[in-house]
């Protein structure tokens, strides 16, 4: 099964800052490898207005994979394991013309269904961030999160 999505997005900023102007896609591709086990592949390019510098937009570009496998016979229990590797950049005008960020983010969870409306993770992630913008004061840096979680729904 898939999807695809293609846009064109602009931005105005009522100071009339220029920005660049990009076009947005998404494709979405998943597979049934069997009974229990999933997979998905999806790139997305998408534009979004910095958090950092108003008035500046960010163009990113990611790849994500996921793997899904129920164990067990009473769908109660899932395995999962996956990434995404995401390229942003700032284009060539503003404080941050020519930045370049790229992150790597590799994770794994166990999840269990408690009750329809309840469900326990646990799950491990490592992220590594690498910028070009060094002298303008953005680091690299690698983080790793252990995270155990219990949603509730209504």
């Amino acid at each position: 099964m898939g999807v695809i999505r293609v846009g064109y997005e602009t931005h105005e900023f009522s100071d009339h800052t220029p920005t660049d102007d990009s076009p947005v896609a998404s494709v979405q591709i998943s597979y049934r490898l069997g009974e229990k086990t999933r997979t998905l592949l999806t790139y997305t390019r998408s534009v979004s207005v910095s958090s950092q510098l108003p008035g500046e937009a960010e163009t990113y570009d990611v790849i994500t994979f996921k793997l899904t496998r129920q164990i067990g016979d009473t769908s109660r229990w899932t395995a999962s394991v996956g990434g995404d590797y995401q390229m942003g950049g700032f284009g060539n005008s503003g404080v941050y013309g020519g930045r370049e960020d790229n992150w790597w983010h590799a994770n794994c969870s166990l999840n269990y269904v408690i009750r329809l409306w309840m469900v326990s993770s646990l799950s491990l992630e490592h992220e590594d961030f690498t910028s070009n913008a060094r002298t303008q004061g953005i680091f690299d840096y690698n983080a790793n999160r252990v995270t155990i979680r219990l949603s509730v729904g209504y």
